[in-house]
Protein backbone atom coordinates (compact mmCIF):
# COMPACT_ATOMS: atom_id res chain seq x y z
CA UNK A 1 0.00 0.00 0.00
CA UNK A 2 2.90 2.39 1.06
CA UNK A 3 4.06 1.64 -2.62
CA UNK A 4 1.06 2.96 -4.04
CA UNK A 5 0.59 6.19 -2.00
CA UNK A 6 4.80 6.96 -3.19
CA UNK A 7 3.81 5.70 -7.05
CA UNK A 8 0.49 8.20 -6.79
CA UNK A 9 2.34 11.16 -4.97
CA UNK A 10 5.62 10.76 -7.59
CA UNK A 11 2.88 11.09 -10.13
CA UNK A 12 0.81 13.83 -8.96
CA UNK A 13 4.29 15.57 -8.51
CA UNK A 14 5.39 15.16 -11.56
CA UNK A 15 2.09 16.49 -13.45
CA UNK A 16 2.37 19.19 -11.47
CA UNK A 17 5.81 20.25 -12.86
CA UNK A 18 5.06 19.48 -15.98
CA UNK A 19 2.54 21.71 -16.33
CA UNK A 20 4.09 24.90 -14.59
CA UNK A 21 7.06 24.06 -16.68
CA UNK A 22 5.10 23.60 -19.61
CA UNK A 23 3.36 27.57 -18.88
CA UNK A 24 6.12 29.04 -18.34
CA UNK A 25 8.20 27.31 -21.30
CA UNK A 26 5.28 28.65 -23.27
CA UNK A 27 5.12 32.05 -21.85
CA UNK A 28 8.75 32.42 -22.34
CA UNK A 29 8.87 31.37 -26.11
CA UNK A 30 5.74 33.75 -27.03
CA UNK A 31 8.30 37.08 -25.74
CA UNK A 32 10.00 38.59 -27.77
CA UNK A 33 14.27 38.26 -27.61
CA UNK A 34 16.38 40.94 -26.62
CA UNK A 35 19.26 42.56 -28.26
CA UNK A 36 22.46 41.28 -27.45
CA UNK A 37 24.84 44.39 -28.71
CA UNK A 38 28.68 43.48 -28.59
CA UNK A 39 31.22 46.40 -29.37
CA UNK A 40 33.76 44.07 -30.82
CA UNK A 41 30.84 42.19 -33.28
CA UNK A 42 29.83 46.19 -34.09
CA UNK A 43 33.29 47.31 -35.14
CA UNK A 44 33.86 44.37 -37.11
CA UNK A 45 30.79 44.71 -39.17
CA UNK A 46 30.99 47.96 -39.59
CA UNK A 47 34.66 47.79 -40.55
CA UNK A 48 33.68 45.09 -43.12
CA UNK A 49 31.08 47.32 -44.95
CA UNK A 50 33.08 50.44 -45.38
CA UNK A 51 33.85 51.49 -48.82
CA UNK A 52 37.55 51.30 -49.93
CA UNK A 53 37.99 55.28 -49.13
CA UNK A 54 36.90 55.27 -45.68
CA UNK A 55 38.42 51.68 -45.13
CA UNK A 56 41.85 52.63 -46.58
CA UNK A 57 41.99 56.02 -43.88
CA UNK A 58 41.14 54.44 -40.82
CA UNK A 59 42.14 52.28 -38.37
CA UNK A 60 39.98 49.79 -36.25
CA UNK A 61 40.57 51.36 -33.27
CA UNK A 62 39.47 54.78 -35.03
CA UNK A 63 35.91 52.86 -36.09
CA UNK A 64 35.84 51.71 -32.81
CA UNK A 65 36.00 55.32 -31.15
CA UNK A 66 33.41 56.53 -33.55
CA UNK A 67 30.57 53.98 -32.52
CA UNK A 68 31.19 54.60 -29.13
CA UNK A 69 30.79 58.10 -29.83
CA UNK A 70 27.63 57.14 -31.51
CA UNK A 71 26.27 54.64 -28.72
CA UNK A 72 27.08 57.65 -26.52
CA UNK A 73 24.69 60.18 -28.34
CA UNK A 74 21.94 57.50 -28.98
CA UNK A 75 22.20 56.62 -25.23
CA UNK A 76 22.58 59.38 -23.24
CA UNK A 77 20.87 62.12 -25.75
CA UNK A 78 18.33 64.18 -24.38
CA UNK A 79 15.16 62.30 -23.83
CA UNK A 80 16.84 59.21 -24.78
CA UNK A 81 17.93 57.84 -21.51
CA UNK A 82 14.52 57.09 -19.39
CA UNK A 83 13.93 56.33 -15.41
CA UNK A 84 11.24 54.11 -16.01
CA UNK A 85 11.10 50.65 -18.27
CA UNK A 86 8.90 52.26 -20.63
CA UNK A 87 9.97 52.25 -24.27
CA UNK A 88 10.35 55.30 -25.64
CA UNK A 89 10.31 56.70 -29.25
CA UNK A 90 13.30 58.30 -29.78
CA UNK A 91 14.01 60.36 -32.97
CA UNK A 92 17.65 61.50 -33.62
CA UNK A 93 18.43 64.33 -35.91
CA UNK A 94 21.10 63.10 -38.58
CA UNK A 95 22.41 66.43 -39.22
CA UNK A 96 23.22 67.22 -35.82
CA UNK A 97 24.34 63.77 -34.73
CA UNK A 98 26.72 63.59 -37.58
CA UNK A 99 28.02 66.75 -36.84
CA UNK A 100 28.09 66.01 -33.20
CA UNK A 101 30.08 62.73 -33.22
CA UNK A 102 32.45 64.26 -35.36
CA UNK A 103 33.18 67.03 -33.17
CA UNK A 104 33.69 64.43 -30.30
CA UNK A 105 36.04 62.13 -32.59
CA UNK A 106 38.43 65.51 -33.70
CA UNK A 107 38.78 66.46 -29.57
CA UNK A 108 39.83 62.69 -29.21
CA UNK A 109 42.46 63.81 -31.91
CA UNK A 110 40.96 61.12 -34.00
CA UNK A 111 42.06 61.67 -37.90
CA UNK A 112 38.35 61.11 -39.71
CA UNK A 113 36.83 63.25 -42.23
CA UNK A 114 32.92 64.04 -41.38
CA UNK A 115 32.07 62.17 -44.49
CA UNK A 116 34.11 59.01 -43.28
CA UNK A 117 31.25 59.72 -39.58
CA UNK A 118 28.82 59.89 -41.67
CA UNK A 119 29.24 56.46 -43.12
CA UNK A 120 30.49 54.48 -39.72
CA UNK A 121 27.09 55.56 -38.37
CA UNK A 122 25.01 54.67 -40.82
CA UNK A 123 26.17 51.49 -41.14
CA UNK A 124 26.26 51.28 -37.19
CA UNK A 125 22.49 52.43 -37.34
CA UNK A 126 22.36 49.26 -40.10
CA UNK A 127 24.14 46.98 -37.31
CA UNK A 128 21.67 48.12 -34.80
CA UNK A 129 18.69 47.49 -36.83
CA UNK A 130 20.19 44.13 -37.97
CA UNK A 131 20.45 42.87 -34.64
CA UNK A 132 16.84 44.26 -33.46
CA UNK A 133 18.04 46.89 -31.23
CA UNK A 134 16.59 50.02 -33.43
CA UNK A 135 13.87 50.52 -35.71
CA UNK A 136 15.03 52.33 -38.96
CA UNK A 137 12.44 55.24 -40.16
CA UNK A 138 12.29 55.17 -43.99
Amino acid sequence: MAIVAVIVVGAIAFAIAAVVIGREAQRLGSQRLQPVYRLPEAVGSVADALDEDAASHLTEDEVSEVIRLHLNLLQFDDGAAADDDAVAEIVVDEGDAVQNVYRGARQLGLDVTRPHVEQIMTLHIDYLAAIGAVDQAD
